[in-house]
C-alpha cells in the first residue's frame, strides 16, 4: 500500500500479489478483501485491466469492500463498452452504499449511454438533492438536456479550481469517456482554471497536440500529486522523450511521495533537456543537500538556479538560507543580499535576514531603523524571529549606552523590549520570558543610583521557568533566560539560589549533550524555516554547550565558560543567544 500510494505500481503489485497468495492459503474467500482491492488497483494503474477486473470481482466477496470494488469494476465495464454489466455493477454497489456520489454519477452516465434519458435525469435529480456538489451528476444533467444554464451552475460550483475540474474529468476518463473528459478540461481552460497538467491530462485522454502544449505551459504553481498524473506524464515522455517539463513534474511528484531515487532521475533528465530552467536546479540542490549529502553540488546548483533568474526573491532567500546552514561569514552573506534591495523589499523573511545580519555585524542602529520602518506579516517558521531582532538591536544599543554612561537612553531602549508594537506582526506570548531585559534594567537603574527600581527590576528578573529543556520550538524555555535569573539573584545577594540556577544549566548540559534527538510532535511552531534539512543532534550539542558556558560563567569559571562558548559558536555561528552572550563576556 505504501508503494501504491506513491505511484510505484509494479513494486506494489509484487507485495500485494504475495499478500493475496498468503490470504488464499487456507481460504479462497478471505475474511478481509482489502488486500485484493489494492492488488486490483495496482494492476489497473499498470493498464492490466482484464486481470484487475477479475480481482475486483473477487474482492467483492467481502461486504465491507463490495461497494468500492464494484464501482471500480463498473468503470472498467463502461470503458470496455459492456454497459449492461456496468449498470448491474453500479446498482450492486449502490445496494451497499446508496449515497456514494461517484457511483450515482457513473450510473447516470451508463443510463445516458444506454439511451435511458429519463432514468438518467431521475438519478441526477436525486443525487443533486442529496449533495449539491455532485459535479458528475450536474454535468450529466447538462449533457442530457443541453441546457447551458446547467453548465453555468456547474462552473459556479467548481469555483474556478483546477483540481475540481481534474476530479470530474478524470472520473470520465476512467470510464473510457475520453471525449467528455477532454471537453471538461477545455472548459477549465476557458474558465482559467487550469495548470500545465490540464494539457497533460488531455494528452492522456487522446488529444494528440496537448502534450506539446503542456511542455510549453507556465510551470508556476503546478504541483501534480495524483496517481493519474504519473500515468499522464509517463505517457507524455513515451510520446516525446525530450519533454523536459514532464520529467520535471514527475520528479516533483515523486519527491513529494518520498521516492527520492526516481525523483532525482527525472530531475537530472529535465536539467539535461533544458538547462535554462531554474527551478529544476533549485530542486536538484534540495536533493543534493538533504538526500545525497553533497554540499558542494547543492551550492553550485542553487547558485545556478539564482543566476538563471535573478528576479526570483524566493530563490535568493533559499540560497541565503543554504549559505547560513553552511556557516558562511555574516559579512559575506550581508554583502550578497545588499546587491538585491528590490528582491529584499518583496519578502518579509529576506528583509528580516538582512536585519539579522546587520545585528550580527554590529550595525544595530541600521537594523533598528530598518525593522521599525517596516510592517511585518506572520509566516510559518518566522514566529518569534521579528521580535527577537527587535529586542536584540535595542539590547545591544542599551549595553553600549550603559558603557557610555547614558543610563536613561539604556532604560528607554530596554523598556521598548517589553512592548511589541503592531508593525512586528505578532503579539507577545503569555508567559514570555524577559529575564535579561529586567536584569539589564536593574543594572541601568543601579548605575543611576535608583536602588529601589534596581531591586524591583531584579526581582522581576528572577521569575519564570527554572528547569532547562531541549530547545526545539520557539516558545520553549531558553537557557539564557535562566542564566539571567541567576545573575539577578546574585545582585540581590541570594547566592545559593543563584548557584542553583547555574548548576541546573551545567547538569542539563552534561547529561544531555550526547542525546539522540527526534522531532516528537508539532507544537506552536518549528523554530526555523524548513528548507534545508538540519541535524537535530548537532543543534542539541550546541544547545548543551551553550548551557555549560552559561553555567560556568555564572559560577565564576570563565575559562571553562569561554571554552564551551567557543565550541558552541564554531558549531553554529548564527546562534543569536550565543552572539548576545559574547557581548556580555566582552568579545
Amino acid at each position: 500500500m505504501w508503494y501504491l500510494r506513491r505511484g510505484r505500481f509494479a513494486r506494489a503489485e509484487k507485495y500485494l500479489r504475495t499478500a493475496q497468495k498468503v490470504l488464499f492459503k487456507r481460504n479462497p474467500n478471505p475474511y478481509d478483501s482489502e488486500p485484493l482491492y489494492n492488488f486490483a488497483l495496482s494492476l489497473k494503474y499498470q493498464g492490466k485491466e482484464h486481470e484487475a477486473y477479475e480481482w475486483f470481482w473477487k474482492a467483492a466477496w467481502s461486504y465491507a469492500w463490495r461497494g468500492a470494488v464494484l464501482y471500480q469494476a463498473a468503470l472498467i465495464s463502461t470503458k470496455q463498452g459492456r454497459l449492461k454489466d456496468a449498470l448491474d455493477e453500479v446498482n450492486s454497489s449502490l445496494a451497499v452504499n446508496t449515497r456514494n456520489h461517484k457511483v450515482l454519477a457513473l450510473k447516470a452516465t451508463v443510463l445516458r449511454l444506454l439511451g435511458k434519458k429519463e432514468e438518467a435525469l431521475a438519478v441526477c435529480k436525486e443525487a443533486i438533492e442529496l449533495d449539491l456538489f455532485n459535479y458528475g451528476c450536474r454535468y450529466e444533467e447538462y449533457l442530457l438536456t443541453n441546457d447551458s444554464s446547467k453548465l453555468d451552475e456547474l462552473t459556479d460550483i467548481l469555483h474556478g479550481m483546477f483540481n475540481n475540474y481534474d476530479e470530474l474529468a478524470l472520473d470520465y476518463w476512467q470510464a473510457g469517456q475520453n471525449e467528455t473528459a477532454v471537453s471538461i478540461w477545455l472548459l477549465a481552460l476557458a474558465e482559467k482554471a487550469s495548470t500545465a497538467m490540464t494539457y497533460y491530462y488531455m494528452g492522456l485522454a487522446g488529444d494528440g497536440e496537448a502534450f506539446k502544449k503542456g511542455e510549453q505551459a507556465d510551470s508556476s504553481y503546478c504541483f501534480p500529486n495524483r496517481l493519474e498524473a504519473i500515468l499522464a506524464l509517463n505517457k507524455a515522455i513515451e510520446v516525446n522523450p525530450n519533454d523536459a517539463k514532464a520529467n520535471y513534474y514527475l520528479g516533483t511528484l515523486y519527491y513529494g511521495a518520498r521516492q527520492y531515487d526516481v525523483a532525482r532521475r527525472h530531475w537530472l533528465r529535465s536539467s539535461e533537456l533544458d538547462p535554462t530552467f531554474p527551478t529544476v536546479w533549485r530542486n536538484l540542490a534540495l536533493d543534493e543537500y538533504s538526500k545525497e549529502h553533497n554540499v558542494e553540488e547543492a551550492v553550485e546548483d542553487m547558485e545556478k538556479a539564482f543566476n538563471l533568474n535573478k528576479a526570483d526573491a524566493r530563490i535568493l532567500m533559499e540560497l541565503d538560507q543554504l549559505y547560513k546552514c553552511l556557516g558562511y561569514d555574516h559579512q559575506q552573506r550581508l554583502d550578497n543580499l545588499e546587491k538585491y534591495p528590490e528582491l529584499i523589499a518583496q519578502r518579509d523573511d529576506l528583509l528580516l535576514e538582512e536585519i539579522t545580519l546587520l545585528n550580527l555585524t554590529g550595525r544595530y542602529e541600521e537594523a533598528k531603523e530598518k525593522l521599525d520602518g517596516h510592517k511585518f506579516h506572520p509566516w510559518e517558521g518566522g514566529e518569534g524571529k521579528v521580535s527577537t531582532q527587535y529586542q536584540l538591536s535595542r539590547v545591544e544599543l542599551a549595553k553600549q549606552a550603559m558603557q557610555a554612561g547614558d543610563n536613561d537612553k539604556a532604560i528607554k531602549l530596554l523598556e521598548e523590549c517589553l512592548v511589541y508594537p503592531h508593525h512586528l506582526g505578532e503579539g507577545k506570548l503569555y508567559g514570555a520570558q524577559e529575564n535579561d531585559f529586567y536584569y539589564l534594567l536593574g543594572c541601568a537603574y543601579d548605575a543611576k543610583g535608583d536602588k529601589e527600581k534596581a531591586r524591583e527590576s531584579w526581582e522581576k528578573a528572577t521569575l519564570g521557568p527554572t528547569e532547562p529543556a531541549a530547545a526545539m520550538y520557539y516558545n520553549d524555555a531558553k537557557p539564557d533566560k535562566i542564566f539571567y535569573q541567576g545573575m539577578a539573584l546574585l545582585k540581590l545577594g541570594r547566592v545559593g539560589e543563584a548557584h542553583g540556577r547555574f548548576y541546573k544549566l551545567l547538569n542539563y548540559g552534561k547529561n544531555h549533550i550526547f542525546d539522540h534527538v527526534v522531532m516528537d510532535y508539532f507544537a506552536v511552531s518549528l523554530p526555523d524555516i524548513q528548507i534545508w534539512d538540519g541535524d537535530l543532534n548537532l543543534s542539541n550539542q550546541v544547545h548543551c554547550k551553550f548551557m555549560l558556558a552559561l553555567g560556568y560563567y555564572g559560577l565564576g569559571d570563565k575559562e571553562h565558560a569561554q571554552r564551551y562558548l567557543n565550541e558552541a559558536s564554531k558549531l553554529d555561528p548564527n546562534h543569536i543567544a550565543i552572539y548576545q552572550f559574547k557581548t556580555v563576556m566582552g568579545e
